[in-house]
This record gives structure tokens, sequence and C-alpha cells, in this order.
């Protein structure tokens, strides 16, 4: 199985799901978002495929 890891920084995550980038890091701290990766001195990365299964369950929420 070839699955691909793609590291995303903050202005792609507020793309992706909407919210502003002080929303994002308060619910990443409450554990209510996916966690950032700090890989480097100075570079923050999520997960995309972390941020993806975050909002399939966000929609499953809203659907009932």
């Amino acid at each position: 199985m070839d699955e691909r890891i793609r590291f995303i920084r903050i202005p792609e995550v507020i793309k992706l799901v909407g919210m502003s980038k002080s929303t994002i890091w308060a619910r990443s701290k409450d554990g209510t978002f996916p966690a950032p990766r700090k890989i480097g001195p100075g570079v923050t990365v999520w997960v995309e495929s972390e941020i993806q299964s975050w909002m399939k369950q966000q929609l499953e929420k809203s659907e009932g």
C-alpha cells in the first residue's frame, strides 16, 4: 500500500477547514482538532490525512 503523507502549513489548514488561525490553535491545544507536528526549528505542520479524517467526522456528526 502506497499511502503518501502530505504535510500542510497553517495557511492551507485555514483554507481547508474554514476556521481562523486562533481557533485552529485553540482546538489543537484542547484536543478537539488534530495536533500539529514540529518537524524543525520554526516549522510546524499538520498531516493532511488527519485533517481530512477530522472533517469527515464533523460531517458525520452533523448528519446525525
